[in-house]
């Protein structure tokens, strides 16, 4: 298991903030995120993989609608 520290972007009308999460997760979403960035499966917005929907979702709870993938590495 790795923790990987996601870096996005929120928008909320012309309000626009960039943050990160550090999520744990298999090695196996990490490489892929950490190797595919935006075009894995586990973030890419054409997929709805299963990380977008938590940052769509910290988004959210921020005030903000999600707005895209920034970077990622590993902690």
């Amino acid at each position: 298991m790795k923790k990987v520290c996601i870096t996005y972007k929120m928008r909320a009308g012309d309000d626009v903030a960039e943050t990160c999460a550090v999520l744990p997760m298999t090695d196996f979403r990490a490489a892929s995120i950490l190797t595919l960035g935006e075009d894995s499966a586990f973030i890419s917005p054409s997929v709805r993989g299963s990380v977008l929907r938590v940052l769509e979702n910290l988004a959210l709870i921020q005030g903000y609608d999600y707005d895209g993938f920034c970077g990622a590495e590993v902690l």
